[in-house]
């Protein structure tokens, strides 16, 4: 996750003029010129999108697409931009085009956005997914955002995660998060039969927001496979956390795994905002067991001779290396060379005899 906090900047214009009918002539006609130029010439980013509507998992998987900045407006929504920036609210439109389709009247029938200049809420979020006022929560790039969906504006390569709230009793769904080492993250690459642990975190997203600064572990935790084509959360889960929210991993098989999180058997008893996590597991690259070094003198009519140094790696799969390297030496010359991540020291004798040769160890970089 990337703990970073959106700040809105606002638009501040400075007029110069030299006589009252050029005030009143850009008063009147640049916010039109404005609106115009940002409908003609959308702005499009990538956006991360995904959408958690249970505890069964994911009803739109984590994908990245695209989004305009009129794609609220399109649909007869307005933001704080008038299509000039993409905002949360485009997100949030594209979340429901991704549900119901290029289908305007069911979209309008499932969202509903205030839309009153006047109203102190504005932009705020009445219906989401036909499902009434307060059902949902965003976050982008990890944070609750303090300010409305048609306030917040998104950068390209944002992740914007919507929940439906599973709680709404006592509005205690906990937003989670994995921690590796310490480290909140969402993707980690380990070996085949390569133990690793991780660290479920929560908070409850009511306290969430500027200042937030409460997290904690969240113990019986079930860290479950999500079927990344469909989102469904695989049960049981593969292991279920301790008290101290940790639980170790290992996977026998090389692949792509996406883990989630669910409330298990936990004291929290509290709904989680799962996490979307990726893990590659690699198959373990061979080391060097053995390494054997060879020199040979090969003698050239003049001052110097040509020097020749094999390297051999054996690795723990069976398999070799040979790494080779030449250049002229003159006669009895004793000498470190480099060969690959090695230094070698070979001292000669005369034109064609090798009285020493061997890797200085000090120098092994396996």
């Amino acid at each position: 996750m990337i703990n970073s906090k959106l700040k809105l900047h606002g638009l501040h214009r400075n007029f110069l003029s030299f006589s009252l009918l050029a005030v009143l002539m850009v008063s009147l006609f640049a916010p039109c010129v404005l609106m115009a130029r940002a409908e003609e010439n959308p702005v499009s980013i990538d956006v991360s999108l995904s959408l958690q509507t249970g505890g069964s998992g994911f009803a739109i998987p984590l994908q990245t697409i695209v989004v305009t900045s009129d794609l609220a407006e399109q649909y007869g929504y307005t933001d704080a931009y008038n299509g000039g920036q993409v905002t949360a609210l485009d997100a949030i439109v594209a979340i429901h085009v991704l549900i119901y389709g290029d289908d305007q009247v069911a979209i309008n029938n499932a969202l509903t956005v205030i839309d009153d200049v006047n109203a102190y809420n504005n932009g705020f979020v009445t219906n989401f997914m036909s499902d009434g006022w307060g059902n949902f929560v965003f976050f982008v790039n990890g944070v609750l955002p303090i300010d409305l969906a048609g306030e917040v504006v998104l950068q390209d390569g944002d992740a914007v995660q919507f929940f439906v709230v599973q709680d709404t009793y006592m509005w205690m769904d906990t937003y989670a998060w994995f921690e590796y080492e310490s480290v909140a993250v969402d993707t980690l690459t380990v070996a085949v039969d390569e133990d690793f642990a991780l660290t479920v975190m929560g908070a409850w997203f009511v306290l969430w927001g500027e200042g937030y600064t409460w997290d904690a572990v969240v113990d019986g935790a079930g860290i479950v496979l999500i079927d990344d084509a469909t989102g469904a959360f695989i049960m049981p889960p593969l292991v279920v956390t301790g008290y101290d929210g940790v639980a170790t991993l290992c996977f026998d098989t090389a692949g792509t795994y996406v883990l989630g999180a669910v409330d298990y058997d936990s004291d929290w008893e509290c709904p989680l905002m799962s996490p979307w996590f990726v893990v590659t597991v690699e198959e373990p690259q061979p080391t060097v067991v053995d390494v054997r070094v060879d020199a040979r003198v090969e003698w050239i009519n003049g001052p110097q001779n040509s020097l020749f140094i094999t390297v051999t790696e054996t690795f723990s799969d069976g398999s070799t290396k040979v790494i080779e390297w030449n250049g002229l030496i003159n006669n009895n010359a004793a000498g470190t060379y480099v060969v690959g991540d090695y230094q070698v020291f070979v001292n000669t004798k005369g034109n064609t005899q090798i009285r020493e040769c061997y890797i200085v160890d000090s120098y092994i970089v396996v």
